[in-house]
Formats: structure tokens, sequence, C-alpha cells
């Protein structure tokens, strides 16, 4: 079992469950039950649930997580470098924080920490070392670009076409990973709903 590096031993029974484990745990650490996740396998186990049930085996090892709220802040690039405190635990996903971030903030799309992409929605917080006090980064899809037009302009989302150094940049790609920096001009086309008249001409060989 491990936490924070560490790596305790405890003696156990197959009929011993994950409640029982957690009571050894706050015995020998002090770490309240309730603030305790155990995770076997990438799975959240539940108290009720036994070690014979869960196939744990000797010398298994299970992750802890301590389950008490945290604080971390996000910041978005560029000129107007906005800065969003979220309250968090260690156990929360990545999908989890762009879902709070999104419903309290209006954003929410890709996150970046310690130079790397956080695309794994199903991975914690605890897997990626994030803590109490880490910064995280808030980069903007060409998705958000074609939102914020919408806004401010009034085209539909699905009628914007953007280009970035001739090439049409897709929803998904970010303004990272497609070079666009402060200052960058992008092209935007707008299609048309309606119907349009195009003309073809047949050639006939002689």
């Amino acid at each position: 079992m491990t936490i924070t590096g560490k790596t305790i031993s405890l003696q156990v029974k197959e009929l011993d469950t994950i409640r029982t484990i957690k009571l050894q745990t706050e015995a020998k650490e002090g770490i309240p039950c309730r603030q305790q996740e155990l995770i076997l396998n990438e799975m959240l186990l539940q108290d009720t649930v036994t070690i014979g049930d869960l196939r744990i085996e000797k010398g298994s090892t299970l992750k802890l997580l301590r389950n008490s709220k945290m604080s971390i802040f996000v910041q978005t690039p560029g000129p107007y470098h906005l800065i969003f405190p979220l309250e968090v635990k260690l156990s929360d996903t990545i999908g989890n924080v762009k879902a709070k971030l999104l419903s309290q903030y209006g954003y929410g799309n890709v996150l970046i920490f310690n130079e790397m992409v956080l695309d794994e929605d199903n991975d914690t917080l605890a897997d990626f070392n994030i803590t109490n006090g880490s910064t995280l980064t808030c980069i903007d899809t060409i998705m958000k670009v074609k939102s914020k037009i919408e806004r401010m302009e009034g085209i539909p989302v699905d009628e914007q076409v953007l280009i970035f150094n001739k090439v049409v940049l897709e929803d998904s790609g970010t303004v990272l990973n497609l070079q666009i920096k402060e200052k960058s001009t992008l092209t935007l086309l707008q299609r048309s709903r309606g119907f349009m008249k195009i003309f073809i001409k047949t050639l006939t060989r002689d």
C-alpha cells in the first residue's frame, strides 16, 4: 500500500473488508477512514467488498489516495493571463477537473502540467503528482476559438472555417500544438448554409 511514495505493510485475511483495511491504515498512519480511497488495477474499491472478493493475493499492493480537499490553480496563457482557483481532491480525475473548470469559469479544454498534456480523462490528479498549490495551464482548442468568434461576431460555429499557415484547422487541435502564438493571424472563411448554383461543362472528344 503506497501513499506519497511510502509503503506500509498490513496483515489481512480473505474475509476482511476494504473498510477493515482503512481502519488498520488509520490506526497505523493516522489517516481518517473518510479521507482514504483504495485503488487496485485502476478500480476504486468499495468499503463492503472483501479481500477474497477482489482476489487480492499475498504481496499485492494497493494504491492509497488521501481524499481531503485541496486547492490548485489553472492559468490561461496570453496577454490577459487569467488564474482560476479550484477546490479538488487527489482522487479527482482529469475529466472531473475539466468539468469543474467549465462549470465554474467557462473553460475546460486541454490541460497541461509540467509541460505534459493531460489527455487521459480517467487519470487522477495523484497519478500526475498534482498536489495542493499546483498550477495547471488551460489551452484553447480550435473549437473554443470558434465559440469565442460566434459570441463576438455572431457567426455560427458550424459555418466557420479557420485557416493558419494555409492549413484548415481541425476543431480538436489546440493553439499549442498548432504553434499559434500571441499576435498570430488566422483566416476565417464562412460556409453558406443555403444552396448555391454551380455549372458543369461537359467536354466532347473530337
